[in-house]
């Protein structure tokens, strides 16, 4: 099996793309290895991009040199890793024109570099894989950052102040007394003249009287109305008697 080879141009486009955060622009792909690590030429001299390690470094001045190194042992088994090629061999793995061997799982993530792990991949692929897999393992995690700790259920409540309850009205509780104009107007005022029996008051001034219009107002009691209706209890407050209002300095003098 040739141990360096060769892909055509968009395919080392395609596959370095991955690649530009390691900066390899102003370098030229040349040749692979047979596992997909890529050699670059630039006027420095020839970059070798190693894929398992996710690592680009200067390793030679001309390619007198590069050649030299890798036609010695241990240049072999260092970038070429012939020994592996040949387990794969052995094993009947075959690489078609537009593959390279890659490992399931890959090395970065806890794969073991041996022949049993060993798998073929189209070169373009696997190598643009391999780049942007290197680049998610560089970046920061996203969870390390520490976390809002969440509010326990009662982190919000806060009690309520207390509330006191109208006797007559306890549904519209009022925080002061209501005077007596206003005891008897809003949208309950007809309810308040059956159970308290007192009289429409003239407007005060203090509180604008507002009558409820004729549509919504009680519909007349009929016998059979007037048999389930309660008998009128008198008012605690002694300001909202049946007959006239008491004049507003009683009030006061109250």
């Amino acid at each position: 099996m040739q141990m360096l080879r060769t892909f055509a141009k968009d395919a080392f486009r395609f596959g370095l793309a991955s690649w530009r955060w390691l900066g390899i622009s102003g370098k030229t792909p040349r040749f692979t290895t047979c596992f997909g690590d890529v050699f670059l030429e630039s006027l420095e001299g020839w970059w070798f991009l190693d894929t398992m390690e996710g690592t680009l470094e200067l390793r030679w001045t001309t390619a007198v040199d590069m050649y030299a190194e890798l036609e010695a042992a241990e240049g072999r088994a260092t970038y070429l890793m012939d020994d592996l090629v040949r387990d794969a061999e052995q094993r009947g793995l075959r690489l078609g024109r537009k593959d390279v061997f890659t490992f399931n799982p890959h090395p970065a993530l806890g794969g073991e570099m041996t022949a049993d792990h060993l798998t073929t991949m189209r070169f373009s692929l696997a190598l643009n894989w391999a780049g942007t897999m290197h680049e998610q393992l560089r970046q920061e995690p996203v969870n390390s950052a520490p976390q809002p700790q969440v509010p326990s259920a009662t982190h919000w409540v806060v009690d309520a102040p207390p509330v006191r309850v109208d006797t007559a009205h306890p549904a519209y509780a009022e925080p002061h007394p209501p005077t007596g104009s206003f005891a008897i107007t809003g949208a309950y005022g007809y309810r308040a003249l059956t159970e308290t029996g007192a009289h429409h008051l003239p407007d005060t001034g203090t509180f604008p009287h507002y009558a409820p219009h004729d549509a919504h107002d009680a519909p007349p009691l009929t016998g059979q109305h007037l048999a389930a209706t309660p008998a009128p209890r008198e008012d605690p407050r002694p300001y909202v008697q049946a007959g006239e209002p008491p004049a507003w300095d009683d009030i006061w003098r109250r």
